[in-house]
């Protein structure tokens, strides 16, 4: 049964890589590419060719291919999900220094503030349980840290903006790259108890 999975494998994370490269310039509307997102670009195309080298070499057990695959296809509905929401409103592409014209918060936007990453970060997290090499793992971390530092940039383009006050609210409501549970929190535990 083992010797199926490098296949699907291949054939999913080729799908979902195609996919995310297609936005980059089919989807996101920024003039050019800014520098740290090319760098981010080519890492990427690095780690799908470690990706598809180590899933035929590695030692993957069962539960790794299936956690792999699974968030491999959360990745895809995930992006998919994001890009439909945002297909009348396009953003620009990470790190480019425009100012913020709009707040998204339909679609994954109502329960995360960066979908596009989440689902970046699933699809390479998954990638990395499912050829299971430590040359992968370390790429995928070093792709969170770029994804984080993406997502923190383009808060801080919202906080310097006319949309700084409706964006802090609606920080309050949503998670960063996880939705937010708002009964676990403790501002609104605070918020809950009576007054006396």
């Amino acid at each position: 049964m083992l010797q199926s999975w490098p296949i699907v494998l291949t054939v999913s994370g080729l799908a979902v890589s195609a996919l995310f490269a297609r936005a980059v310039r089919g989807h996101f509307v920024s003039d050019s590419l800014p520098p740290a997102m090319k760098f981010l670009v080519a890492v990427s195309y690095l780690a799908i060719f470690v990706y598809l080298f180590t899933l035929w070499t590695g030692d993957a057990k069962l539960w790794q291919c299936v956690a792999g695959l699974s968030l491999q296809i959360f990745a895809a509905g995930l992006f998919n999900w994001a890009k439909n929401a945002t297909f009348d409103n396009r953003l620009t592409a990470a790190f480019d220094i425009d100012k913020p014209i709009f707040l998204m918060k339909s679609g994954p936007y109502r329960f995360v503030r960066h979908p596009f990453y989440a689902s970046y970060i699933a699809f390479w997290v998954g990638s990395s349980l499912a050829a299971n090499s430590v040359f992968l793992y370390i790429i995928c971390f070093a792709l969170v840290v770029a994804y984080v530092i993406a997502a923190l940039f383009e808060e801080s383009k919202f906080k310097n903006s006319p949309f700084a006050a409706d964006y802090q609210r609606y920080s309050r409501q949503t998670g960063f790259l996880f939705p937010r549970f708002p009964a676990l929190s403790k501002e609104d535990r605070r918020e809950s108890q009576p007054p006396f």
